[in-house]
């Protein structure tokens, strides 16, 4: 966690949309459910990790922020 400002916020979300958007074919569609996925567990309580997209998609996300 780091103290920051609202618009730093915002361009990293942006960034990472902006990629995430630009996926295609094969990487789109499981980007996309990646995302569906997380949410949906997130709706019903279930947490916010899943074993598979965890690794496959958002280890990626975390990378690009440093770990």
């Amino acid at each position: 966690m780091f103290p920051s400002v609202p618009r730093l916020y915002n361009r990293i979300y942006g960034k990472i949309k902006e990629k995430m958007d630009a996926a295609t074919g094969l990487k789109g569609m499981l980007v996309q459910r990646a995302i569906a996925s997380k949410l949906d567990n997130l709706k019903n309580g279930l947490g916010f990790s899943h074993m598979l997209y965890d690794k496959l998609v958002f280890d990626k996300v975390k990378a690009m922020l440093g770990g």
